[in-house]
């Protein structure tokens, strides 16, 4: 289509000579844009995928959305398609404390509950995900003639780990490294440690120090993409966990650090980051995987 008009809810795009669609604010790019003006001009021809059709209203609703326009897998256009079993690209239109809520096309959406959203726990997932995300999901049920279904970035997820698991590689905590995006999953990046492309993970939270941006940034990487100043935070015997915090790098280098409990010692100041939030308090995980709880007796603000 070619761009006819920005509007301040999206933009109108000319398809044909008498037919026109909006593409909604949020479905203008991966990430919302704040300046849509800057990479739309009007004449600009781009490539759309349409959402929805309302015939009987003449509307006509289109994405932009680089991972729904080029999604490979098949497409949700109606509940009959969402068979058991099925995976598809859809993107997140609202967030609850039991889960989130997808949509696909022709406003065919599902649930994924809370326990379906990640193989790690999450209690806020207002934290995690954000609306206008979009994420691969697995269709657990669906009741067409109920327009009710359950899905599960889990199982989707577990679904692309056909590949038998990798020896572990010896990485030091505090080693500087270099890395290429393999696979995006619901919470980070598998990623391949240059140049011997040994796996890694690099958990969404460790994308940066300010939160607001690490969903961002994560919607941003694509498979391929070389990342640079990275540090490796901590390893078990399955992973090696590594970090873009500046602040966990800077910590690690300087040697504020504990590599063991023992280390540990009253009054001593040490940057971590929030692992869990419960009820009664926050755990906050540290480099080396040592973690600890801050109860909320004694947490201020």
């Amino acid at each position: 289509g070619t761009v006819s008009v920005l509007l301040p809810h999206g933009m109108m795009v000319n398809v044909s000579d008498h037919i026109k669609g909006l593409v909604p604010r949020t479905h203008l790019s991966d990430i919302l844009l704040k300046n849509p003006e800057k990479k739309y001009i009007e004449g600009m021809k781009i490539k759309c995928r349409v959402l929805s059709v309302d015939a009987e209203n003449k509307k006509l609703c289109l994405t932009r959305k680089k991972a729904l326009v080029e999604s490979p897998l098949p497409l949700f256009l109606s509940f009959s398609d969402a068979r058991p079993g099925r995976v598809s690209h859809g993107y997140i239109v609202c967030i609850k404390d039991f889960g989130c809520i997808m949509r696909f096309y022709n406003n065919v959406k599902g649930l994924v509950p809370t326990n379906e959203l990640s193989s790690e726990p999450i209690v806020n997932p207002q934290e995690v995900f954000y609306v206008g995300q979009v994420l691969k999901a697995k269709v657990l049920n669906c009741d067409p003639a109920k327009e009710k279904m359950a899905l599960s970035f889990k199982a989707a997820v577990e679904g692309d780990k056909e590949e038998a698991p990798q020896p572990q590689f010896d990485c030091e905590v505090g080693t500087k490294l270099e890395a290429k995006v393999l696979k995006k999953l619901v919470n980070g990046l598998e990623v391949a440690i240059l140049p011997d492309e040994n796996r890694a993970m690099l958990p969404t939270m460790h994308l940066s120090d300010h939160m607001s941006n690490c969903p961002l940034l994560w919607e941003s990487l694509q498979e391929g993409d070389n990342i640079s100043n990275i540090v490796c935070s901590s390893k078990t015997k399955e992973h090696v966990i590594v970090s873009k915090k500046p602040t966990v790098r800077w910590s690690l280098e300087e040697g504020v650090v504990a590599k063991d409990f023992s280390e540990i010692t009253v009054g001593m100041q040490l940057v971590g980051w929030i692992k869990n939030i419960m009820s009664y308090g926050v755990f906050v995980e540290f480099p080396y995987g040592l973690f600890g709880l801050a109860p909320k007796s004694v947490s201020k603000g």
